[in-house]
């Protein structure tokens, strides 16, 4: 009978709070003579048997005789007291179940909205209520993941980091696995790695060790154990391609005030300046630039190869600087080309990443899209549209 009238109560308690705007905590606190608190407000899946506290300030001659913790409608543990606070068992809240984000799973992680009431002995009335809400977290998380890595990539941003922590539970172990996709095997690779936080540096590569290359999917699984209980993270990791760096665009034609381009801005310049990357070659294509003036000379080193795929669409999904190596690598490399419309080119050049007194020469490799070639006056004024895109290869 008293736990059906301490149900009648939080209702009623439910319906003045919501009326009651001008204290925080409802009729406790100075009103009931006493405030009620949940100190532990967080624990995570592994804590099945804490003690929590409840702080229990009084502010005249009032006392808390008898608390309740309601979990909804249902009593889940009468709370012990002692002086000014009272604990109550994490165990009374088991099952830890919560609804996942997928329809119809469920999750051990979430948060109990929960009531927590008690009779006063020499307060302003003789039973209160204070609403308060625990959550149950993880036992291990990551800090620091990627979803992506560039093949080969050596930046020192690509890592994995886990953190463990309870609210007084003891983890036993960790178990570290990696594996090839959703549906590999598991490799274990535990050895090293410490119970409360450890990461994985992917620029050490160890992915290709493995066997891994473009295009697959890498698995990082982190599993803590606690006696029977476990927990774990993942990190997916997709490998991807070295991309080409952003896409430029020029025209480049016969006028001799803008016959060469640099394919790095899409800037032009006039013929036989020491600048640009390639010129125009009559009657419709384009070259190593190669121009003297003076005694002096200003080559550059570059060569094409034609691809067999043609169009944007193609060009726009070419984005991988080690294929367009091999493409390159595969053909026979041509210091000049007659192109039309739509034509795709692989392509080489060595730069000087240095100084002019102190080079240091550089591949690297890259892809030009034709695109539409203007002729007029039987090819006495051509102009024609390129689109380029390069980078150096990750070693």
């Amino acid at each position: 009978m008293k736990t059906l009238s301490k149900i009648i109560l939080i209702t009623l308690f439910i319906i003045s709070m919501i009326s009651c705007s001008n204290d925080d905590q409802g009729v406790t606190g100075v009103s009931a003579g006493v405030a009620v608190k949940l100190v532990d407000t967080e624990i995570t899946i592994f804590d099945i048997n804490k003690d929590l506290k409840i702080d229990l300030n009084s502010f005249t001659n009032a006392k808390v005789t008898n608390l309740d913790v309601f979990k909804g409608t249902t009593k889940i543990a009468d709370a012990v007291i002692s002086d000014n606070a009272a604990t109550f068992n994490s165990s009374s809240l088991l099952p830890f179940v919560f609804p996942s984000e997928e329809e119809g799973k469920t999750v051990s992680s979430g948060s109990f909205d929960l009531d927590l009431v008690y009779d006063i002995s020499g307060g302003n009335i003789p039973s209160a209520i204070t609403a308060e809400k625990l959550s149950v977290t993880k036992a291990i998380n990551l800090t620091d993941k990627v979803s992506s890595i560039k093949f080969k990539d050596s930046a020192s941003t690509n890592l994995i980091t886990y953190v463990t922590s309870t609210a007084g539970a003891k983890i036993d172990d960790i178990v570290v696995t990696w594996r090839k996709g959703e549906m590999g095997t598991e490799t274990d690779i535990s050895t090293g790695f410490n119970i409360d936080k450890g990461t994985i540096d992917l620029k050490n590569k160890d992915y290709i060790t493995y066997g891994f290359t473009k295009g697959d999917l890498l698995i990082y699984s982190f599993t803590v154990s606690s006696g029977v209980l476990t927990d774990k993270v993942e990190a997916k990791i997709e490998i991807i391609p070295q991309p080409f760096k952003s896409g430029v665009s020029g025209n480049l034609g016969n006028d001799l005030t803008k016959n060469q381009i640099n394919l790095l801005t899409g800037s032009t310049s006039k013929d036989d300046t020491f600048t640009g990357d390639i010129d125009f070659v009559g009657p419709q294509g384009f070259g190593a630039i190669n121009n003297t003036v003076n005694g002096e000379n200003y080559t550059v080193d570059i060569q094409f190869v034609k691809l067999g795929d043609t169009g944007a669409s193609f060009y726009d999904k070419y984005n991988d600087v080690e294929q367009a190596k091999a493409d390159f690598d595969a053909g026979t490399p041509s210091t000049s080309s007659q192109v039309v419309k739509d034509e795709i080119y692989a392509y080489k050049i060595v730069r000087n990443i240095g100084t002019t007194n102190a080079p240091v020469l550089k591949n690297y490799y890259g892809a030009i899209l034709v695109g539409d070639i203007t002729v007029i006056n039987a090819g006495t004024n051509v102009d024609i549209a390129l689109s380029f895109k390069e980078n150096s290869i990750i070693d």
